[in-house]
């Protein structure tokens, strides 16, 4: 989990985590911690001296997303007034301003935009997993 990965890292029992922005980038700002990469294709708005993977060879796109998920069966009209309410929200200038501060982007997507892009990295991970024959245990 990132609290313990971030706890090992300033106990210096690891020499580097991978964690999402969120939790990276406050103790990046305040010194605490330095960022060696982002795992997006583009560089953080909020750490924009910090480069990419991808900058520095390592030809990878891992970065994070976030996702509003329902139980599956809920209605159509449910699920068209959810998308609606998230487009209004994601696209007001206050939640776009404190997801960039955090180094997201808001990317509001429909229902079936998500579904698709889900699908996809399914099978990219699948893929992944398969070649580098990575196998999930209980």
């Amino acid at each position: 989990g990132i609290a313990p990965a971030m706890t090992n890292l300033a106990g210096g029992h690891i020499d580097y985590a991978i964690v999402g922005s969120t939790a990276a980038i406050p103790v990046v700002q305040n010194g605490q911690f330095k960022a060696l990469a982002t795992t997006g294709r583009a560089r953080s708005q909020a750490l924009p001296n910090v480069p990419t993977l991808i900058e520095q060879g390592v030809h990878t796109d891992t970065g994070s997303w976030y996702g509003l998920f329902v139980p599956s069966g809920t209605p159509p009209a449910i699920l068209k007034r959810l998308s609606a309410v998230m487009m209004v929200v994601l696209k007001s200038a206050e939640v776009a301003d404190r997801l960039k501060s955090l180094g997201g982007e808001p990317r509001p997507t429909s229902p079936e935009q998500a579904t698709d892009f889900i699908r996809d990295e399914i099978k990219k991970s699948g893929a992944l997993m398969r070649k580098l024959d990575i196998k999930i245990t209980d």
